[in-house]
């Protein structure tokens, strides 16, 4: 009877344990069911918020090169303009060089009409003067000596004779030499009525020349014009294509920016950035005096003194989302940590870690330094909720 109760004793204490086992096992199933979805949902946005982050940068990169485009686009824009203006100016001076032998051609013309006029009127001079020695000769052949010897008898004496006889020897000479001095005369108008025609006929080949010489300056210049527009078009495309990329970045950035409002946040008291003998506070979060030229009067941080090259350190842990240098905060780190909450950590010597990035709180992210717009040594710490800087102090608890 002992037995059988300890053996149904034994029997429950089993199954009991058994119920137990499943319990458990149960629980821990359910549990790292409940982790594991919990790690996706924490990995899950912060995956595709760097699949946005490489598409972004990609995008960032294509708006640089549309920008290293357009400034070349500029460039070729100006020297077309300038070739433009060159090719103008050339075919100005062809179309007055046109112009010059046109009216030279022309004064040719005129000079030409006035020789053939003069050896029209040599020629005719010539032939009467042939008419009239021909005439004189008929006459004095017809007389023979008869009609000498009768200008002799008819003399009143023998020097009128002779006078009279050397004037008709006079008259002949005079008939050969004037017909010989026209006909030089009229051969020399010849000689230049060919030169002026062939002064002409060469002026008429330059105008030829210098016409096709214009005709293709002009189709130079509409090339040029062509390709001048074919830029301008370039330009208006990349103009467009920037715009475009513009507003895609701008829309990415909004989706990082409120997915990282979504990403829970992780959690927990800030850390003091500096080591803990850094402690002094140079300039609270608020309105204040420019410390140099350039600086904001509205100061949207805390500066604490401390010396170069000491640590600087996460506040908090979270993903770096930026890792550069810039104009007035120098070299500068920013980490994200959730629920739109991020830190700022500037005027740093030295960056110790990169864009993308995870880091956990209290790891040394930089050094400090005095880069950017500074007066000295320390550390410019913000702290940013959904993009607008918040008072440090309101996160921070300075030691």
């Amino acid at each position: 009877m002992k037995n059988k109760f300890f053996n149904k004793r034994n029997k429950l204490f089993i199954i009991s344990c058994l119920v137990l086992a499943v319990f458990l096992s149960s629980t821990v199933i359910f549990a790292n069911i409940r982790n594991f979805d919990k790690l996706n949902h924490t990995k899950q946005p912060g995956g595709e918020i760097e699949k946005l982050e490489d598409e972004q940068e990609a995008i960032e990169k294509s708006i640089e090169e549309t920008k290293k485009n357009y400034k070349k686009q500029v460039k070729l824009y100006s020297k077309q303009e300038q070739e433009l203006a060159v090719l103008q100016d050339k075919i100005s001076r062809q179309i007055d060089a046109i112009e010059e032998t046109e009216v030279k051609i022309q004064n040719k013309i005129v000079e030409v009409e006035v020789k053939k006029e003069e050896v029209k009127n040599a020629q005719e001079e010539v032939d009467n003067h042939i008419v009239q020695l021909r005439k004189r000769l008929r006459t004095m052949y017809k007389f023979g000596k008869t009609g000498y010897l009768q200008i002799i008898l008819r003399s009143e004496s023998i020097v009128n004779a002779l006078t009279r006889l050397d004037r008709i020897r006079f008259l002949t000479e005079y008939d050969k030499k004037m017909l010989e001095d026209l006909k030089l005369m009229k051969e020399s108008l010849e000689i230049k009525q060919e030169s002026l025609e062939k002064e002409q006929a060469e002026l008429e080949v330059l105008r030829e020349e210098q016409v096709q010489k214009k005709e293709a300056l002009e189709r130079s210049y509409q090339q040029a014009m062509i390709k001048k527009k074919n830029i301008a078009s370039n330009m208006e495309k990349l103009k467009r294509q920037k715009k475009q990329l513009m507003a895609e970045n701008r829309q990415i950035e909004e989706t990082i920016r409120q997915m990282r409002i979504k990403r829970d946040y992780i959690g927990g008291k800030m850390g003091w950035p500096l080591d803990l003998r850094n402690r002094r506070i140079t300039s609270f979060f608020g309105k204040r005096r420019a410390p140099v030229k350039g600086a904001s009067t509205n100061h949207g941080a805390i500066d604490i003194a401390a010396p170069t090259g000491d640590n600087i350190y996460a506040a908090l842990g979270g993903e770096v989302i930026a890792s550069a240098y810039l104009y007035g905060y120098g070299n500068m780190v920013m980490i994200d940590h959730g629920g739109g909450i991020a830190t700022l950590y500037a005027h740093a010597t030295k960056r110790l870690v990169k864009k993308g990035q995870t880091v956990s709180k209290g790891e040394v992210i930089a050094k400090v330094g005095s880069t950017g717009f500074s007066t000295g040594p320390h550390l410019h710490f913000e702290v940013r909720v959904n993009g607008s800087r918040v008072d440090p102090l309101d996160y921070v608890v300075a030691p």
